[in-house]
């Protein structure tokens, strides 16, 4: 008898044509022999085929190999089936393991120019609706090629459910198609919807989006204007040593193709969509930290007239009135959270806090068709004041306050007011006013000279008196000495208190009273000051009355 060796064997066996059921015989036969001998070992599949190898070839698991053919796939026929194969690498396959096979996928992306197409769309449905798979599992499902109900093949992610709400909200040249009612009837609404055909709004996903390669258009989602959000995303966290990535990213698609946009924006507001929009982004930063920043949806919707033919950023949330007068209260509909994502302001804060927040809220100063109220402007512009490292253009017309009105002027008419004796020497001049102590930095913000600059503050005469000792209750710190005046008198124009060169000038009661709370930086104090000079007897109930002030 001639002996061979066991690899020998398995090389003649590859001229052998048997039937299945034969070779589930050989590797009965052959079981428990080396492994490394039997890596060529021929098997039959189940499409009359017969390949050199168990290792990758697919064991059916709950699927039909007969029925899916079409898909380019290596399972092993039925009748050859042995646990051999499975220790030599063949691979159990269930319906999500066949889909996960690299054939299924290159299967679907050619499938418009498959033979049979129809063959392709069947073996693939099939298998989407054994997996089972919900919608936005496999989004390269989305390519299969699939007929509409005008006879035109559709990849799957342009084609509609008849009752899809998209049909209302695109505009007449969406590149959309309606489902074919056979296809419909034979799988169901849960599988085409699982496969990609659209019954809402489709979602993208990625996983580790490089920013950086998104700006620069090395990568891609296939989302409208994602070059733009990645920028925007990039100049927010500031330069970073390593290219910063968005580990989940969820985004809805097609947006630039809608034409109804109250109706889209009910839709949006329900999920899945929702969490699209309202669930920030985070960026995992060069530190490792992470940094939360507008979605994509969020970022798109707000830069588009989505909200009664405007853009979001141009309300304001109802409730808070800081910003009244420079934005119009947002529309009724979406839900505050869903607006604030969207950009709608929510507070002066917010927006002073934003990127360009400030040079918008100097825009909106500068617009005569906006009407802000006197008793809020001072605010405005304390607030613009108190902003750390803010650095902008200066703006070339500002609203100011003109002989107790508010005017829009041209910045070069206008002064910071420094000083309040100085306001009856200004009359008919446009004044910026801020709150004490952001007069410097407000000046040098806007450009504009202080008043104080462009007042000579000429004072003459006054008799030295002692400030009255009754008054000290209200301000401690006031200095035991001013110049009084029968008639004071600054640059030829009457005034009741001056403290330009450095002293203390008053002309009665009122006068003094506002000097010295002025020179002891006790501004809010002055109404309190004037009464205990008119009438020391009144401290006690005015003591009182400040009490209640907690």
């Amino acid at each position: 008898m001639r002996r061979v060796e066991l690899a020998d064997v398995v090389d003649e066996l590859a001229a052998v044509e048997r039937e299945p059921a034969w070779w589930h015989g050989v590797y009965a036969a052959l079981d428990g022999a080396d492994a490394e001998a039997l890596g060529a070992l021929p098997v039959p599949l189940a499409d009359d085929r017969l390949v050199r190898g168990p290792r990758g070839v697919l064991i059916a698991d709950g699927v039909d190999p007969a029925g899916l053919g079409a898909l380019g796939l290596r399972f092993v026929h039925p009748d050859a089936v042995h646990p051999l194969l499975r220790r030599l690498g063949a691979v159990e396959a269930g319906p999500r393991a066949v889909l996960a096979d690299p054939a299924v996928r290159a299967a679907v992306a050619e499938s418009f120019d498959a033979a049979e197409p129809e063959a392709v769309a069947e073996a693939v449905l099939g298998l989407v609706a054994a997996g089972p798979v919900d919608p936005g599992d496999e989004p390269w499902l989305a390519e299969l090629a699939l007929p509409g109900d005008d006879g035109e093949l559709y990849p799957a992610g342009e084609l509609l459910l008849p009752g899809s709400p998209l049909r209302e909200v695109m505009a007449d040249d969406a590149p959309f198609g309606v489902v074919e009612d056979e296809v419909l009837e034979k799988w169901g609404a849960e599988t085409l919807a699982a496969a990609g055909v659209l019954d809402g709004f489709a979602l993208a996903r990625g996983e580790d989006v490089d920013l950086t390669a998104l700006a620069d258009e090395a990568e891609t989602l296939d989302l409208d204007d994602e070059d733009r959000w990645a920028d925007d995303v990039l100049r927010r966290i500031g330069p970073q040593d390593l290219p910063p990535a968005v580990p989940e990213l969820l985004a809805v698609r097609d947006l630039e193709l809608v034409d109804d946009w109250g109706a889209a924006l009910r839709l949006l507001a329900e999920p899945p969509w929702r969490a699209a929009i309202v669930e920030p982004a985070h960026v995992v930063l060069h530190t490792g930290r992470r940094a939360a920043v507008p979605s994509y949806t969020a970022w798109w919707l707000g830069r588009r007239p989505v909200l009664d033919g405007r853009r979001p950023r141009e309300f304001r949330l109802p409730g808070d009135d800081s910003l009244a007068g420079l934005y119009d209260v947002a529309p009724d509909g979406p839900d505050e959270r869903l607006l604030t994502a969207l950009g709608v302001r929510t507070s002066l804060d917010d927006l002073l806090d934003e990127p360009g927040g400030a040079r918008e809220l100097l825009e909106r100063l500068a617009d005569p068709a906006r009407d802000v109220a006197r008793d809020r402007l001072g605010a405005l512009w304390t607030a613009l004041a108190d902003v750390p490292g803010l650095d902008v253009d200066p703006p070339e017309r500002v609203r100011a306050v003109v002989d107790g009105g508010v005017e829009v002027v041209d910045a070069g008419d206008a002064l910071v007011l420094d000083r309040p004796d100085l306001l009856p020497l200004l009359a008919g001049q446009p004044l910026v006013i801020a709150a004490r102590g952001r007069e410097e930095r407000l000046a040098e913000l806007l450009d504009l000279p202080l008043a104080s600059d462009e007042v000579p503050g000429e004072v003459e005469g006054g008799a030295e008196r002692p400030v009255p000792e009754a008054v000290r209750a209200v301000l401690p710190d006031a200095p035991g000495l001013y110049l009084a005046h029968d008639r004071l008198t600054v640059d030829g124009t009457d005034v009741q208190w001056w403290v330009g060169d450095g002293h203390v000038h008053a002309d009665g009661p009122a006068g003094l009273a506002r000097a010295l709370a002025w020179a002891t930086g006790e501004w809010e104090a002055r109404l309190r000051a004037e009464a205990v000079l008119r009438d020391p007897g009144a401290l006690p109930v005015l003591r009182a009355e400040s009490d209640l002030d907690g």
